[in-house]
């Protein structure tokens, strides 16, 4: 049923193999699933794919996803069934004595932290969207689709012009008109639909390339999806500009270009922790640096905007 494999590299023999960093611990430990699947391996000596989605009750991808993440401590057997490496066994022996230790130290202190995880990270940082379409190459190509078209339609609606992460509007220029290029002139919808799809395409090859440069040189091709559901906040603008913002406008008696700019501003940074969602599970890196990738891409596409802005002003 399931066509993928993940790799699981041999141990080494030799005793140093068997060291456990903390940074590899603390990564295992930090997270209930890795938990789970250690556990899980380590009572029944080994258990195939469908009988850990089972056990999990997690998608197909968010399995794959937390497999690739314990490389090094479950492997395949003989039989292709997932078994604890020497230091799966190390790993899963420390689990099982200081089970009741780790759970202390991990349940939330207060219950501001706890209305933070178990409610806002879940909007600022979904991970649980983009894990679903990890490895999942049906899952990823159908909310490929659907985003997109429903990208063409706002951008559209909105007359919304996409350069990387930065929005602009022209409204002195109906869809009617053409955008001339010098060598050749679009109507101005499908303008918006060349600079959307160069902008997403952009952004997954900026982000890959930062990634590749500091040792990450994971790639999975369903990351083109997850980087495309990653700019629905941005692409949400063009709907609540004459929905909400006038409401919330008149309701505070706050003038609408100054409702207009703060919630463009928070939809920009809700795309940009998704896009750090997406590439730490993608790229198998801790959030903090993904947001500081993130981050640095944007001030990347708040320069490029501007440079752009002066030298083609009748196009960007």
């Amino acid at each position: 049923m399931f066509k993928r494999d993940v790799a699981m590299p041999r141990e080494n023999s030799r005793v140093s193999s068997y060291e456990i960093s903390p940074d590899d611990l603390y990564n295992v430990l930090g997270n209930q699933n890795r938990r789970t699947i250690i556990l899980f391996l380590g009572q029944r000596n080994g258990a195939s794919f469908s009988e850990l989605r089972k056990a999990l009750k997690i998608s197909v991808g968010n399995l794959y996803y937390n497999l690739d993440a314990l490389q090094g401590y479950v492997e395949k057997d003989a039989n292709k069934r997932y078994v604890l490496t020497e230091r799966g066994k190390i790993l899963y022996n420390i689990i099982r004595e200081e089970s009741r230790r780790i759970e202390h130290t991990l349940r939330p202190k207060s219950k501001l932290y706890r209305f933070y995880q178990n409610y806002l990270r879940k909007i600022i940082f979904p991970e649980a969207i983009f894990i679903s379409m990890y490895k999942d190459e049906r899952l990823a190509s159908i909310a490929m689709l659907i985003t997109f078209s429903m990208a063409i339609v706002l951008v559209n609606l909105g007359n919304l012009d996409l350069t990387l992460f930065e929005l602009s509007r022209k409204y002195n220029q109906s869809p009617a008109e053409l955008v001339n290029l010098g060598v050749v002139s679009l109507p101005r919808p499908l303008w918006l639909v060349v600079k959307l799809l160069v902008s997403w395409l952009g952004v997954t090859a900026l982000l890959d390339l930062i990634c590749r440069l500091l040792g990450h040189r994971e790639w999975e091709w369903e990351i083109l999806s997850a980087t495309l559901v990653a700019f629905l906040p941005i692409f949400s603008f063009s709907l609540l500009e004459n929905t909400l913002i006038p409401v919330i406008a008149a309701a505070f008696s706050v003038d609408y270009l100054l409702v207009s700019y703060i919630i463009y501003r928070t939809l920009q940074v809700l795309t940009l922790t998704y896009l750090a969602s997406t590439i730490s599970i993608f790229k198998h890196l801790p959030l903090d640096r993904a947001l500081l990738i993130v981050f640095a891409l944007f001030y990347i596409s708040y320069v490029t905007n501007l440079v752009l802005r002066r030298a083609f002003p009748l196009i960007f």
